[in-house]
């Protein structure tokens, strides 16, 4: 996936931010978080101009949730994505559902990332983290 690198560390959202267990339940809900991992050895000198070839997925619940080529959407440990060296964690906000929302909201998602509809360019796993994070 492509993915142009970032120094912000949260994303700007109308959600509430609050302490606690990353990945986890708080008094303010449930810490969202999209875990960016490089594909390239090249992104040591890219990153700090803001490029590079880079994966993502989201944390949320305790698992990580990304779209691949022929795999569609799957659901993996976080920071452990195959084949990929994590670089960082970025706090993107918080929801008040749980984890009967999110299993709706990923099988809705699943007739929009199918496995045979992923394009690098156009549909890849940062299309998905995007739309599955406002989706939340």
């Amino acid at each position: 996936c492509l993915f142009g690198a970032s120094d912000t560390k949260t994303w700007p959202s109308t959600m509430s931010f609050g302490g606690g267990y990353n990945g986890g339940r708080t008094r303010m809900g449930i810490k969202v978080f999209l875990n960016v991992y490089d594909l390239s050895p090249a992104n040591d000198c890219l990153y700090p101009a803001g490029l590079g070839v880079h994966h993502s997925g989201v944390e949320v619940l305790g698992s990580e949730y990304a779209f691949g080529s022929g795999g569609g959407i799957f659901d993996s440990t976080p920071k452990e994505a195959a084949q990929a060296k994590f670089r960082e964690s970025i706090l993107l906000g918080t929801i008040e559902g749980g984890s009967s929302q999110l299993r709706s909201v990923i099988s809705q998602l699943r007739n929009e990332f199918k496995p045979d509809n992923y394009n690098i360019l156009t549909r890849n796993c940062n299309h998905f983290a995007n739309t599955l994070f406002f989706a939340l």
